[in-house]
């Protein structure tokens, strides 16, 4: 007992080294999180840029065709032989995020981007979020919390109250949107972040087995099939790309380097130390990243509705993240619990062990002393014996 209440601090001092590494890696993962979602807000001006003269299906295989021969040569590089895929069910699982995450979600969403605003597309990025935790529900993969519930409403009641009805409605007026293609284009990109809400699912358990750098790499390859198979039909198609002005090579490559590639990458990374909910919420604030960018580049005065629905949503937000820490800090309880149990057993397994040690040496000691009485007894009676005679 003294031995393990000695060892008491070293243990709670550890503890607390482990933790402040947990304090540091959330950290690091909510700003990683909050950079991609800068860079996929910047993606809808960028891509509405490129796809003023570059069809969606021609942008989207560029990208994957352009990232995917890089990203798999790195990741054997890096891993060599561990970076193949290791069973047949995993070749399947990847080719399925490829199809849903990479290619499916990608070319849907530019089609809709192309066929409506910007603001159009943006008030519907909250639907990614509402997909994920429901996808996440019904496969059992998260807890139903109240304070997620809530953080969740809050941050989607602000994304909608930034990107209000009057706003998108004026906004798609003045770019001559018709009806039909607002209603196409929105319901294209809400396809589109369903497609990604099955890429976030997907990914999770696969990062148990691979590193981020593997998943990526061979999700937009073998994603990259289908729009393969149709630019090798449709070569001609990439002459569009040489007859493109210089903007639209700039939305194409931001698209290709920083949307797809780095956002990617870093998305993996974020998804191993949290769950496909959390990064999806931080979705929500696309919209308000967008109002930020169009006043500082487009000078739009912002009003109280900015102020109202950016406020609910960075609420949302911290909410979703306490319900969050809540849950690793019951987890980390429950295994430090453990941990200790599984030390106490062993320490009084030794105990017990060396006291049968020291029970079998006295009876031991005891047997032996008892010979040798006996021992001497007997050459005493013979003793006696050769006397008498």
């Amino acid at each position: 007992t003294g031995r393990r209440v000695g060892g008491l601090p070293s243990s709670m001092k550890a503890v607390s080294q482990v933790l402040h590494r947990i304090s540091l890696k959330n950290a690091i993962t909510h700003t990683i999180l909050v950079v991609i979602n800068v860079i996929w807000a910047s993606n809808a001006l960028f891509g509405k840029l490129a796809l003023n003269h570059i069809s969606a299906l021609t942008y989207v295989s560029f990208r994957i065709i352009a990232c995917s021969p890089i990203l798999l040569g790195l990741a054997f590089f890096r891993y060599r032989r561990d970076a193949i895929p290791k069973n047949r069910t995993d070749w399947v699982k990847l080719t399925f995020m490829g199809l849903t995450g990479i290619a499916g979600n990608g070319f849907l969403y530019m089609s809709g981007l192309a066929l409506v605003s910007p603001s159009s597309v943006g008030v519907l990025q909250p639907m990614s979020v509402v997909f994920t935790l429901m996808l996440s529900l019904i496969l059992k993969r998260e807890n139903l919390r109240v304070l997620k519930i809530m953080g969740l409403i809050s941050a989607i009641g602000g994304a909608l109250i930034v990107l209000r009805i009057e706003r998108t409605a004026s906004f798609a007026s003045s770019t001559g949107d018709s009806s039909w293609d607002t209603f196409l284009g929105c319901s294209l990109a809400i396809t589109s972040f369903l497609c990604y809400a099955i890429y976030l699912i997907l990914q999770k358990p696969m990062l148990d087995s691979y590193p981020p750098l593997t998943i990526i790499a061979w999700s937009i390859t073998l994603g990259g099939i289908v729009p393969y198979i149709f630019m090798t039909i449709q070569y001609k198609r990439f002459w569009e790309l040489w007859e493109a002005p210089w903007e639209s090579w700039i939305g194409l490559l931001y698209g290709t380097l920083f949307s797809l590639a780095l956002a990617y990458l870093l998305g993996l990374y974020a998804m191993a130390n949290t769950t496909p909910t959390i990064v999806s919420a931080y979705g929500t604030l696309i919209p308000i990243i967008v109002a930020i960018e169009s006043m500082i580049f487009l000078g739009e005065v912002p009003d109280w509705h900015d102020g109202v629905g950016g406020c609910l949503t960075v609420l949302g937000l911290i909410l979703v993240i306490i319900s969050r820490h809540q849950e690793n800090q019951k987890s980390r309880d429950a295994k430090a619990f453990a941990q200790v149990q599984v030390e106490s057993q062993r320490e009084s397994d030794e105990s017990r062990e060396n006291s049968d040690e020291k029970s079998l040496e006295l009876e031991t000691v005891k047997t032996l002393d008892g010979s040798a009485k006996v021992t001497e007894e007997f050459v005493g009676l013979d003793e006696l014996d050769e006397n008498t005679r």
